[in-house]
């Protein structure tokens, strides 16, 4: 996928405009999907957060995704902590696939409490979890891990949050110029900039190989990560029947180009549908599920 550390940079600034916005409605359409409702700016914005194996992002949305008429126990306590907050902050450590959302919100008697929200876009591994940010320990998540299933770290209601193993790789942006005429003196594959630096996936990495070869090092570089910093140009690219998406300009993929004026509206493009059409194969088991519970009564 090519949410990678670099597209989540740019989603982090793109999300900046929801600082001071406020939690208005709170919804869980389904056991991998959040939406908060926010009013930020004078304007409401749906934020969804998912944590589909195949499919998990943070972004706005424009799309309308349909409730369940009992919403989920996570969904409640959601409401229960944030219902009302204010986002004060949203963060991302270094290149890493994870955003934190700071809220300002209070208790059940009034008294003003900090809540975090973070989301983990990891693949499979993905996570959305709300921690009380005085003890840093977990309230809940969409997914629990217990020590059986992670050595590393448990994830339950009452542990201490701990952050994903972080990939511990130097940063394109933290090199002199010096430092990258040095680096690409001699010949880089793409593998070798994913396992030298933070933040690339396969598509990134061909994407700034390809730049070398058409301006100096220095230059190319600096560019490709302004852009991805910047947000220049939200770029779906459809190529021999394949989809690729990206913050910044495709020039190595000679396809058809769309660009977007945001990087939500580029993800409902790329997500909406393939995500739309688990969500009514998970109903249609779901129902399958409850029919069999109701003859197996009779």
């Amino acid at each position: 996928m090519a949410f990678d550390g670099l597209f989540t940079r740019s989603m982090n600034k793109e999300l900046q405009g929801l600082t001071s916005g406020r939690i208005t409605k709170i919804y869980q359409p389904n056991a991998l999907e959040v939406v908060l409702q926010i009013r930020a700016a004078g304007a409401n914005t749906k934020l969804l957060f998912s944590i589909h194996p195949s499919y998990s992002r943070v972004h706005r949305t424009e799309q309308s995704i349909e409730n369940p008429a009992d919403p989920p126990m996570f969904c409640m306590l959601l409401r229960k902590h944030l219902d009302g907050g204010y986002i004060s902050n949203i963060t991302q450590q270094g290149f890493e696939r994870v955003l934190t959302f700071d809220i300002d919100s209070t208790n059940e008697i009034g008294d003003p409490v900090k809540r975090q929200l973070i989301i983990e876009v990891m693949g499979r591994h993905s996570n959305l979890l709300l921690i009380d940010a005085a003890t840093g320990k977990i309230i809940d998540s969409l997914k629990h891990l217990p020590p059986s299933v992670n050595s590393y770290r448990t994830v339950l209601p009452g542990q201490a949050y701990i952050e994903p193993p972080k990939q511990d790789k130097a940063s394109l942006t933290s090199l002199s110029d010096e430092e990258l005429q040095q680096l690409f003196t001699q010949p880089l594959t793409a593998k070798d900039l994913i396992e030298k630096f933070a933040g690339f996936s396969p598509l990134h990495a061909t994407e700034l190989l390809h730049r070398l070869t058409t301006q100096d090092t220095v230059t190319a570089t600096r560019q490709f990560m302004n852009e991805i910093t910047t947000i220049a140009k939200p770029t779906y690219v459809e190529l021999e029947g394949k989809s690729y998406f990206s913050p910044t300009n495709l020039t190595h993929l000679q396809g058809v180009v769309t660009t977007y004026d945001t990087l939500g509206e580029l993800l409902d493009r790329v997500f909406f549908a393939r995500a739309e059409r688990d969500r009514v194969k998970q109903q249609a088991g779901d129902l399958e599920r409850w029919l069999q519970n109701e003859l197996n009564k009779l």
